[in-house]
């Protein structure tokens, strides 16, 4: 004969249907995927207290001075280490930029095409308002 139950797969509040099986699987998937992120991190945690503790050992037996701490856990980053052996080059960049931003320093405009300089003087010697920014067909006079 046939499985008289069979329809209750199809209602959309049985637990044997497509969606229901779905939905469960890819909770599964998530829950999974933050049990690797956990992992990851308690192995980090360990690797850092494993550091930290052969580096009291060290400034105990007096192998290595002893660093105050203050904040630079902060600054020891991945990013931070690639400039730093870049030789300090965005600190020679921000100089130069709160010199601009002062004043002092004017902008070379010579590694600029000049189609780029003559649009921009257009704009910047254009009458003042929203219709030097906008489109012709959006200016104030149509």
């Amino acid at each position: 004969m046939g499985g008289g139950l069979q329809f209750l797969n199809k209602k959309s509040w049985h637990t044997g249907g497509m969606k229901q099986r779905e939905a469960v699987w890819k909770r599964e998937q998530e829950h999974a995927r933050e049990e690797a992120k956990l992992k990851e991190l308690q192995k980090q945690i360990a690797e850092e207290k494993e550091q930290d503790a052969l580096k009291q050992l060290a400034e105990n037996n007096r192998h290595q001075k002893k660093t105050q701490e203050r904040l630079d856990f902060m600054y020891n980053t991945p990013l931070a280490s690639v400039e730093a052996e870049s030789g300090g080059a965005g600190a020679l960049e921000e100089e130069e930029r709160k010199k601009f931003l002062l004043g002092e320093k004017k902008v070379d405009l010579s590694g600029v095409k000049e189609t780029q300089v003559s649009q921009c003087e257009r704009v910047a010697g254009s009458s003042g308002g929203a219709g030097a920014f906008l489109p012709s067909a959006y200016s104030e006079d149509t």
